[in-house]
């Protein structure tokens, strides 16, 4: 009894659309993403500036030594 209840709810579910309501479908989905290509931009340029501070302490440690 349990499991034909089960299985009319899984049978009365609707099917998920492909299309969204602006009309994007979910192949789209793969293409550019300005939120993920932002972040990939985005981590470069911080390790850039982390080695740079850290390669600027490094020269004044340096100098000071002398």
């Amino acid at each position: 009894m349990k499991n034909e209840k089960i299985l009319r709810k899984i049978e009365t579910k609707p099917t998920l659309s492909n299309h969204y309501r602006n009309g994007n479908s979910v192949s789209n989905l793969n293409g550019n993403n300005p939120t993920t290509n932002e972040l990939k931009t985005q981590e470069p340029q911080r390790m850039k500036q982390k080695k740079c501070a850290i390669v600027k302490s490094m020269l004044e440690i340096i100098k000071s030594l002398k």
